[in-house]
C-alpha cells in the first residue's frame, strides 16, 4: 500500500484526525464517525457522499 501511494504522487493524504468540524460544511460528527467504523461495507451497504468540494484543497 505504501509503494502504491508513494507511486501515485498524490498531493494531498487526506486523515480522519485531520476533519474539521467547526467549518460551515455542517459535518455531524457522529455520523461521521460510524461512517468511519466501516460496518457499512461489511453489511455491503452503498455510500453516496454529494455536495462541494472545499476550495482550499
Amino acid at each position: 500500500m505504501a509503494r502504491r501511494l508513494c507511486y501515485a504522487r498524490l498531493r494531498h493524504q487526506a486523515a480522519v484526525e485531520d476533519v474539521d468540524y467547526r467549518s460551515h460544511r455542517s459535518l455531524d460528527r457522529t455520523l461521521f464517525q460510524k461512517l468511519i467504523e466501516g460496518s457499512w461495507i461489511d453489511a455491503h451497504d452503498n455510500l453516496v457522499i454529494t455536495g462541494p468540494t472545499d476550495p482550499a484543497l
